[in-house]
C-alpha cells in the first residue's frame, strides 16, 4: 500500500511541477509594464509560484528515489547524499549572491548588470536586444 501511495504522489507531483513550469514559462506573456498597477502583484505570484515550483520537484525527487527499484538499498543512501549535497550546493550559492547583492547594494535584478543597450532584459531574441555592433560586454 505504502509504495501504491509514493507512485500516486510522485505521478501527481510530476503532473504539477509540469504544470507550474509551463505557468512560469507562459506568464511572461502575462507580464504587465513596470509601471502598470498590477506588476508589483504579477512579480509577488509569480516568484510564489516558482519557489512552490522548486519544493515540489525536491520533493518528488526524493520520493523517485525512494521508490527506485532498481537501486540498491545501500545504493539509496548515496544517492541521498549525493542530491542533498547538490541541494546544499545550490542553496549556498543563492545565500552568497543575495549576500553579495547586500553588501553591494545591489538590487537582485539590477540592469547595470545587463548588456549595454539593453533595457528590458527580455533576452537576445527582443526587439532592443544589444547586437554584436552595439559594443556590449562582449567587446572589453
Amino acid at each position: 500500500p505504502m509504495v501504491g501511495a509514493a507512485e500516486k504522489a510522485h505521478e501527481v507531483m510530476g503532473v504539477l511541477a509540469l504544470v507550474l513550469g509551463f505557468l512560469q514559462v507562459t506568464a511572461i506573456a502575462a507580464r504587465p509594464s513596470e509601471d502598470h498597477r498590477l506588476r508589483k502583484a504579477w512579480a509577488m505570484i509569480h516568484q510564489n509560484i516558482g519557489r512552490v515550483t522548486v519544493v515540489v520537484v525536491i520533493i518528488n525527487v526524493y520520493i523517485g528515489i525512494t521508490m527506485s527499484d532498481h537501486i540498491a538499498s545501500d545504493s539509496r543512501k548515496n544517492w541521498y547524499i549525493v542530491y542533498s549535497v547538490f541541494l546544499v550546493l545550490i542553496v549556498a550559492l543563492a545565500v552568497a549572491k543575495e549576500v553579495h547583492n547586500i553588501v553591494t547594494k545591489r538590487p537582485p535584478h539590477d540592469k547595470s548588470l545587463l548588456p549595454q543597450g539593453t533595457t528590458t532584459g527580455k533576452g537576445a531574441h527582443s526587439d532592443d536586444a544589444p547586437t554584436k555592433s552595439d559594443s556590449g560586454w562582449w567587446d572589453a
